[in-house]
């Protein structure tokens, strides 16, 4: 098959430079900038996100359907956005417990790339019995039989409600909620079994005093356990060593009290800065309205007063936000997710905010420091924040989805900062007519290689990837195309199909390429002799149309030009050096690719 390509983008590369704001939205990452995945008989709700060791995202949340009822749910995504078909069940994994539905409140990623997700159920109706809840799946999204019973561990007689949950380097899982007054926190086995060795028989219970809820927990690098929660009325912090038992060189006997505000107020979400200060978002509700507030301790649990105001940052916009996921970036710079609400009439939508390390406001990300962003006009919000290897931030989260009359999993991704460590090209440098393929060279810096196909040239999925030798083949040998840097589309699309190389770099950066449309050739057009010595007879050229013909080498540089206005040209080509070269023929925009050798 013969075809007609056109290049989009005419530069010899893309430079990725600070050319878009950070905070804005990447138009390039799914439809404009969003991603929304639902299903036509339930409801899907992002509670998490994180990243597997190939950068492709994970959502994790509830997943519930008619029948059988549903529970937990976990789905992966390219680093653009692309429902991952070969995880799970064309992208997504739904977890059934026996129980009745399960509601997934955390997800944490293990080393392996394992998934684990945590919750709880209950059976019941009046006088209910609840239990923790907790699963585990592969890389891939098939259930993990390794653990627990069938990928599941159902844990009674321990609490009412899970809420985080965190991998220790030993593979133990910690997992915190509440029973029914204080904080609860137990340790499980890798293989699901509760650790005997952590407090008792694998479980501390810690109050406060009044009623308290763990919502956050995070391990560190000295093995103790940092959890975060609340009481509707002041910020709680517990820190445990590594057996359980409470740290008593933090706070007050291994707790913190804080009443950081006059209204009611908690916790959402708690990590570390790698000074060990400890940095917690939260909400503050006064009068059905809502502020965000973020506070940071100092790593012997007081207020670090450095930060904000003595510790603490309120950030509400507009009628109403909530603060629920926290996420640090390289540079020190404080990434902040939530729900933003424009009125009292109006419905919750995606919020993201940024601020300096000292807690001031960061006023180069978006519209002053923060963006919001409408996924859908009934209702949305982020409750999951990944950073990227190239700075781009994306939210995940929940949003409703008219077209299936349910709740959907909702990503918006914002361009991050760019860094000196983003400067790389990336170049497609021909389209082999004969093979039906794209060749490119071997670039400085660059670790993996991946072919990008779409039939609109504004939704891309990765048909190819490969990763990169570190040398330089791009030459055809025997009009054999290199294997290293070749590819062959096999089984393209109907109609125009559009093209693109992105490139990461081994420091994570990503870059994109000019961009190629190939559409069935309408015209026969044909060389001869091939190869040749000092003419290049060519045939099946419109006769009325005037048609630009350029010879370039397989460097890329013009040899020969020239226009010709007739159905056949005799082409003088006694200039050229032995080797292999291509004719361009332009005709109204559309160029006809052909090769030819010359002896």
């Amino acid at each position: 098959m013969k075809f007609l390509f056109t290049t989009l983008f005419t530069l010899l590369g893309t430079y990725l430079l600070a050319q878009n704001k950070a905070g804005t939205i990447d138009e390039s990452f799914g439809n404009n900038g969003i991603v929304l995945t639902s299903l036509q008989d339930g409801n899907l709700q992002s509670v998490a996100a994180a990243t597997q060791k190939d950068g492709k995202i994970i959502c994790g949340g509830g997943g519930v359907t008619s029948n059988p009822p549903g529970g937990f749910m976990a789905a992966r995504y390219t680093p653009d956005g692309v429902l991952d078909t070969s995880f799970g069940s064309n992208g997504l994994t739904i977890i059934h417990f026996t129980v009745g539905v399960g509601t997934c409140n955390a997800m944490a990623i293990q080393s392996d790339d394992k998934i684990v997700l945590t919750g709880y159920g209950f059976k019941g109706i009046f006088n209910p019995t609840y239990y923790i809840l907790t699963a585990r799946l592969n890389a891939n999204g098939s259930i993990d039989s390794s653990f627990g019973k069938n990928g599941t561990v159902i844990t009674a007689n321990v609490g009412i409600n899970a809420y985080a949950v965190s991998i220790q380097t030993d593979d133990k899982i910690v997992i915190s909620g509440f029973n029914s007054f204080s904080f609860v926190t137990f340790r499980l086995l890798p293989d699901g079994s509760m650790d005997k060795n952590f407090g008792t028989d694998g479980v501390v219970t810690t109050s406060f005093g009044n009623w308290a809820s763990a919502s956050a927990n995070v391990i560190r690098p000295d093995g103790k356990i940092l959890v975060g929660g609340g009481n509707s009325y002041e910020s709680l912090l517990a820190r445990y060593s590594p057996d359980g038992s409470l740290d008593n060189s933090f706070g007050n006997n291994g707790q913190v009290e804080t009443d950081l505000t006059e209204y009611n107020e908690g916790i959402t979400d708690m990590i570390l800065q790698p000074d060990g200060k400890i940095l917690t978002c939260g909400i503050q509700t006064f009068q059905s309205t809502d502020t965000a507030i973020i506070a940071r301790y100092m790593p012997n649990g007081s207020l670090d007063e450095s930060f904000g105001e003595k510790g603490l940052v309120k950030a509400r916009l507009d009628y109403s936000s909530k603060a629920f996921r926290l996420k640090l970036q390289d540079d020190g710079k404080l990434i902040v997710a939530g729900y933003n609400i424009l009125d009292n009439d109006a419905h919750e939508h995606f919020l993201v905010l940024r601020f300096n390390n000292n807690g001031s406001v960061d006023s180069s990300f978006g519209d002053n420091g923060h963006q919001v962003t409408e996924v859908s006009s009934l209702y949305d919000g982020a409750t999951g924040i990944v950073i990227q290897n190239d700075n781009k931030i994306v939210l995940c989260g929940s949003a409703y989805d008219y077209n299936a009359g349910g709740y959907g999993i909702a990503l918006v991704r914002y361009y991050g900062d760019a860094s000196k460590k983003q400067i790389l090209i990336a170049k497609i440098r021909r389209w082999l007519q004969h093979h039906n393929g794209i060749v490119w060279d071997n670039m400085s810096g660059a670790k993996i290689y991946a072919v990008q196909r779409s039939g609109d040239g504004v939704r891309w999925t990765t048909v190819h990837s490969q990763q990169s030798t570190g040398n330089n083949q791009s030459s055809i040998v025997n009009a054999q195309p290199s294997t290293v840097n070749y590819y062959n589309d096999a089984s393209p699309l109907p109609g125009t199909n559009y093209y693109r190389l992105q490139t990461t770099s081994v420091n994570g950066a990503v870059v994109t390429s000019n961009v190629i449309a190939v559409t069935s050739d309408v015209l026969n057009v044909s060389l001869s002799p091939n190869p040749a010595k000092n003419t290049v007879s060519i045939a099946g050229l419109p006769a009325n149309e005037k048609v630009k013909l350029t010879v370039i080498d397989f460097s890329g540089n013009v040899k020969l030009q020239g226009l010709v206005s007739a159905s056949s040209y005799n082409l003088d080509i006694t200039s050229l050096h032995a080797g292999n070269y291509v004719i361009k023929m332009d005709i109204e925009g559309e160029v006809v690719s052909k090769q030819f050798v010359k002896e």
